[in-house]
């Protein structure tokens, strides 16, 4: 059966939005936590800020590159279950990498090394967030593609 008719363009295209707009928020935080961080301590606090401050530039600018692809992606002439079933892939796949992120960020703390400790935690503070926005944004796909099978 083909659902790409039935998933609605506008429903599509709002949750793109609305995802790249919390990645965007998420990243600006994580920019100025870093600022602040690296500006006024030194230590364990300067490197996990160096961590926000590098993670929060990469989701500002998955996010803003996002936000241009969606503005010029015609949403009525594409096969929306073949986008959304795509969306999903690269999510699931996201999520697998935030449980490295989140053991890798674990290890680093654990390591009694004290610059080591700050990254840690940093990584993990990061690779956490990006864990539960994935893992939610996965979901939410699935809920569309979902909705569409439903007569």
């Amino acid at each position: 059966m083909d659902t790409s008719r039935n998933i609605n363009p506008d429903n599509l295209k709002l949750w793109e939005r609305k995802a790249m707009n919390q990645l965007l928020v998420a990243g600006m935080i994580s920019v100025s936590t870093g600022i602040v961080m690296m500006h006024e301590t030194f230590g364990q606090n300067y490197d996990q800020g160096i961590q926000h401050l590098a993670w929060g530039v990469i989701n500002t600018t998955i996010a803003g590159l996002a936000h241009r692809g969606i503005s010029k992606r015609d949403y009525s002439s594409i096969d929306l279950n073949e986008r959304a079933s795509k969306m999903k892939k690269i999510l699931g796949i996201n999520v697998l990498l935030d449980v490295l992120y989140v053991g890798a960020g674990t290890a680093l703390l654990l390591s009694n090394q004290d610059q080591l400790m700050g990254h840690g935690r940093g990584v993990l503070i990061q690779g956490s967030f990006l864990l539960l926005f994935d893992a939610f944004h996965w979901k939410q796909i699935q809920r569309i593609q979902q909705e569409a099978l439903r007569f």
